[in-house]
């Protein structure tokens, strides 16, 4: 995983690929012109949500539809044993096992009018080339010779006289007897698609680091490069005849005659998020999108087919066709940049699909452009308007805080009465508690903690300051993702002692007292490495090298994994406190139902359906449910593969001793409380005037106990 994406997901507690944005600005090397057609074809939906792979897993990576006959095929995996399912389109009838069986590993597989191709590989690298007929019991297999692949295989295609594979990231021509003649290679890109355009000609899609796509030209058998463009784009399909790609929330088609876009469909009009579309194709008049389902766990492909509006027929009655329900009622999340969330995305996505009575829909507040305070005053003001949402989404539970007044939240007691309180972790759910109410639910969370190698921590779980600040003076080269400064020192220690500082109960504190002025002195005087490692953290905590990690861990193979980084046992020694006792911190998001909601039996509703959906998959989070939870457990007790940079794996699983650690710290974590944490900014913002010597230690804390007493007292 890459360091900057790892920050990323600790900072937002859970594996977060952030993709549900997309800035695709498409540009042509040799026109310049608009890259969307105004005059866009429509389509509506005609097949709500067929499942076409119910109880089956198929491998996401190897489905193929087929344009001439509408049918689809693809892979599952049982028992070591891949087979080989198709199912016809047109009728949304069940999938069916077509006989192929094969313990080689299959690669790719193709879905031809008349056969079934499949690229294998076996123990040995070696490849071969096998065909299923469709309608005849026929099973032939060849084996490639004069090349060895190391690599997977993204797709291929065949023509009368060749083999064509695309790796990740080269291109490879056998001819019809699998003999090797040629190949075309790209390094450090990734591989994303190929287009056979006639039997001389071929189009390759691959992304750039910068994450803009290339298409080029190859001719064959020669694989030279006939035309080169840029598309920054993405989820670029092929089907036989046309190129698709995904602009922001439009399903788009590519003409490469003329380079130019055409929009075919607006998916968030029918739930489908971007990041779940598998595969595209055209017939005639209908659109055929594949989409894949993160929730339920039983049937991750559905099949959406579209009929051009203006071919629409109607029935023998005259009646016209019946679409998706569309009335009804609506309910408003209202949310601060939620649309990074991909969690929350997939689970509003997927309770739309299932709901008759409801649809939710998110509010997407930006924070561009303003302070959050002043965001905060916004939303706290629309919260009591009358034209106010049903639900708040807030990244943060600490932010909660600020609206437990007033009444703007609905009390959750009586709903999670009914689901039953003891289905919940307690210390978690306690996190949501105000004046013995509950005003908010998360289901997930994470918990943010210090820790490192225990080779050079010790077993120890907790330290004094006074200890932490010897460690840090005794080995001045420690290391720190963000760099060890000065102000990151002290942050440290307020997460652990900040109450040491300041009564919360009685508004009072004393930042002037010989203590706070002591703990300062010690940090300013020491010298350590303020140089941030985003790009090579993981080489710093693999090596051996002293290192702090102010690490959120959101679940128990994250864990493994961190273990398997530090190539050591892993201590979660938490924040330094006065007294020694580990520090650990509760960190998730938060949703609530407001009190002036004009749908609370939906809002309800939604929150029921967030909670009972939470899994996605194992690897994700901890669970504020605690049957989810004990099946994250016994989930991660199997043997999990880890690939190394030299492409050698080694297994991993959760042992009853790395179970017992984490259960423990979690047991210890503590809530953020809303007025610690602002406290502490004030802090830190006037502590950094002495750490650069630009005011006195005198001068800071007066000013500091001067900020701290007038916001205890506003």
């Amino acid at each position: 995983m890459g360091v900057k994406l790892r920050k990323n997901l600790c900072n937002n507690y859970i594996f977060v690929c952030v993709m549900f944005v997309f800035f695709l600005f498409i540009s042509s090397c040799e026109k310049n012109q608009e890259p969307i057609i105004e005059d866009k074809t429509e389509y509506r939906d005609t097949v709500w949500d067929t499942m076409v792979t119910p109880n089956l897993t198929p491998l996401l990576n190897s489905m193929d539809m087929n344009a001439n006959d509408k049918t689809l095929s693809f892979l599952n995996l049982k028992d070591n044993t891949y087979q080989v399912y198709q199912m016809d389109l047109t009728k949304g009838s069940k999938p069916y096992d077509i006989g192929f069986e094969t313990e080689k590993t299959v690669l790719e597989i193709k879905n031809d009018d008349d056969s079934i191709y499949c690229i294998l590989r076996d123990e040995e690298n070696r490849l071969y080339l096998a065909e299923t007929s469709k309608n005849e019991k026929k099973d032939n297999e060849i084996a490639f010779s004069g090349f060895t692949l190391d690599t997977y295989v993204v797709r291929f295609f065949l023509t009368e006289d060749y083999i064509v594979l695309l790796t990740k990231n080269q291109v490879v021509i056998f001819n019809r007897l699998g003999e090797y003649l040629n190949q075309y290679v790209q390094k450090n890109v990734e591989m994303v698609d190929c287009h056979l355009v006639d039997s001389e000609t071929i189009f390759i899609t691959w992304r750039e680091k910068d994450d803009s796509v290339k298409l080029i030209q190859l001719s064959l058998p020669s694989l030279q490069v006939v035309k080169e463009l840029e598309l920054e784009a993405n989820g670029i399909f092929y089907d036989e005849t046309n190129l698709f790609c995904i602009k922001e929330n439009q399903l788009c088609k590519y003409h490469l005659s003329d380079e130019i876009y055409e929009s075919i469909l607006e998916l968030k009009q029918y739930n489908i998020l971007p990041y779940h579309v598998l595969d595209v194709m055209e017939t005639g008049e209908q659109i055929y999108v594949l989409e894949k389902d993160s929730i339920s766990g039983k049937s991750p492909i559905y099949c959406h087919v579209f009929q051009k509006n203006d071919k629409l027929e109607n029935d023998s009655k005259g009646n016209e066709p019946e679409f998706a329900e569309t009335n009804r009622q609506t309910i408003k999340i209202l949310c601060i940049e939620a649309i990074t969330d991909a969690q929350l995305a997939d689970i509003i996505v997927a309770y739309n699909k299932q709901s008759n009575l409801y649809q939710v829909e998110l509010e997407n507040i930006s924070i561009k452009g303003s302070s959050l305070d002043d965001v905060y005053l916004s939303i706290n003001t629309r919260l009591v308007s009358k034209e106010s949402a049903d639900l708040l989404y807030l990244w943060d539970y600490v932010d909660m805080q600020r609206y437990t007044h007033n009444n703007v939240f609905a009390d959750l007691t009586p709903f999670l009465e009914k689901e039953g309180m003891d289905r919940f972790q307690a210390s978690v759910l306690d996190c949501f508690r105000e004046n013995n109410k509950i005003y908010g639910i998360s289901n997930r969370f994470s918990v943010r903690t210090l820790c490192g190698k225990s080779s050079l921590l010790g077993t120890k779980t907790g330290w004094t300051t006074d200890e932490f600040l010897e460690w840090i003076k005794q080995n001045p080269d420690i290391k720190a993702f963000d760099g060890l400064s000065h102000h990151a020192i002290l942050e440290f220690c307020l997460k652990g002692d900040i109450k040491e500082y300041v009564d919360f109960e009685n508004n009072g504190c004393d930042f002037t007292g010989q203590g706070f002025k002591d703990l300062l002195e010690k940090i300013h005087k020491l010298r350590t490495d303020t140089t941030p490692y985003y790009d090579n953290w993981w080489e710093v905590c693999s090596e051996n090298q002293i290192f702090i990690d102010d690490y959120d861990l959101y679940n128990f193979n994250g864990f493994m994994h961190l273990e398997r980084t530090y190539n050591d046992v892993c201590n979660f020694i938490g924040y330094p406190s006065l007294d020694g006792e580990p520090v650990y911190k509760i960190t998730m998001p938060c949703m609530s139902v407001l009190s002036n909601s004009t749908c609370p039996e939906g809002s309800f509703d939604f929150l029921k359906y967030y909670m009972d959906n939470a899994l996605i998959d194992f690897d994700t989070c901890f669970y504020l449910d605690n049957e989810l939870m004990e099946q994250s457990i016994v989930n991660s007790k199997e043997p999990v593969l880890f690939n190394n940079e030299d492409e050698s794996t080694i297994t991993v699983y959760l042992t009853d001793e790395q179970r017992n650690r984490i259960l423990q710290m979690i047991q210890l974590s503590q809530r953020v409380d809303l007025r610690e944490r602002r406290v502490q900014e004030i802090v830190l913002e006037e502590s950094d005037q002495y750490f650069q010597d630009i005011k006195s230690l005198d001068s800071v804390c007066n000013i500091i106990q001067n900020r701290v007493n007038l916001f205890l007292n506003q």
